[in-house]
């Protein structure tokens, strides 16, 4: 009778065992117990398409999110963290130069800015260090969920020392989210919508474990990336920064006169924005902006061509060459220098 008692025992025992080596096999590869990191692989999961000209200096505004977000996921800052995650993947394309302005007013226009004195106005000098940005992203998150259905594999063990250890039950089924975004591109110098696009993406997992879901998460780190919802907004995004490499191309490259000495001329761009030697630059002063009395839009920017800058030097954020002068009015700082076509 004892031997047929150790021997159910014995095989309740090997049972467990098995279960127990089963569920590491097909665990999740990370810890919910780890400290967050910041990510160490990258965001985008795809091909950037190359730019043509001179680096555009764009900026990233905090994406808006609808209220219900807050409530299904508790403490995440959805577009907050969104909108982080999208000035990495700019800079990992490594087809612009970033300027982060996420603690700004982002409804505030580029001229508005320049007006307070944050940014440099052309036509005249700023004390204020921020550079001017040539496109402003605007962002809204669309939809940020995680979806319930699943699959795969299953295996609940809701009483017993198995139990207690799992946690009143393990399941490991197939998981999926999406996440949508709303992207708007707004040209700095003239306050116009470039381009706006939506972008929705979704992502499936069999390995995100269901009954840990997203505590202990926070967005932005390794933990995020492996769970449905961060590959599907690293798909997202992905697709978002290879649609404003392409129509980045629409907005004309400009930097600003640094100094004229009366031969030789300065501009605020160097080798960080891919300028070299021999590019040409048509110098220009804005003379009037006209806007709309009721909302502030600028309508129309009336500009007056003074000369041509044949670039003869380039250093890591400046450049410089000989200035031909095809109006009798000397380029002074804060004057636009707009590329032209070689």
């Amino acid at each position: 009778m004892n031997n047929m008692k150790n021997i159910k025992n014995l095989v309740t025992v090997i049972n467990q065992c098995l279960v127990i080596i089963l569920l590491s096999m097909v665990a999740p590869s990370y810890s919910y117990a780890q400290d967050d990191v910041e990510a160490e692989e990258g965001i985008l999961d795809g091909k950037i398409p190359q730019v043509k000209g001179p680096r555009r200096t764009v900026a990233v505004g905090k994406f808006d999110s609808i209220g219900s977000f807050a409530a299904n996921y508790g403490d995440w800052s959805i577009g907050g963290g969104l909108s982080s995650m999208f000035v990495t993947a700019l800079r990992e394309a490594d087809r612009f130069i970033v300027v982060e302005r996420a603690n700004l007013q982002q409804v505030l226009a580029e001229q508005e800015l320049a007006a307070g004195g944050l940014t440099r106005q052309e036509g005249r000098p700023q004390s204020g260090n921020l550079q001017n940005a040539q496109i402003i992203i605007y962002g809204a998150v669309t939809e940020f969920d995680a979806g319930n259905k699943g699959g795969g594999l299953s295996l609940g063990v809701s009483s017993g020392a198995l139990g207690s250890l799992l946690g009143g039950g393990a399941s490991l089924q197939g998981k999926s989210g999406t996440v949508g975004l709303d992207i708007r591109l707004v040209d700095t110098s003239s306050g116009e919508i470039i381009d706006s696009f939506s972008v929705k993406e979704t992502a499936k997992s069999r390995s995100f474990d269901v009954n840990a879901g997203y505590k202990g998460i926070n967005l932005g780190t390794n933990q995020f990336y492996k769970t449905p919802l961060g590959q599907a907004a690293r798909k997202a995004i992905t697709k978002a920064v290879q649609n404003i490499a392409r129509k980045s191309e629409d907005v004309k490259w400009s930097s600003s006169v640094v100094e004229y000495d009366g031969s030789e001329i300065y501009l605020n761009f160097g080798e960080n924005a891919g300028l070299k030697s021999g590019d040409k630059f048509v110098v220009e002063r804005v003379i009037k902006r006209l806007t709309d009395p009721t909302t502030g839009e600028v309508l129309s920017v009336r500009k007056k061509e003074l000369g041509i800058i044949t670039l003869t030097g380039v250093e890591e954020r400046l450049s410089y060459g000989d200035y031909a002068a095809i109006d009798t009015t000397p380029p002074e700082r804060g004057d636009m220098a707009v590329k032209m076509s070689n």
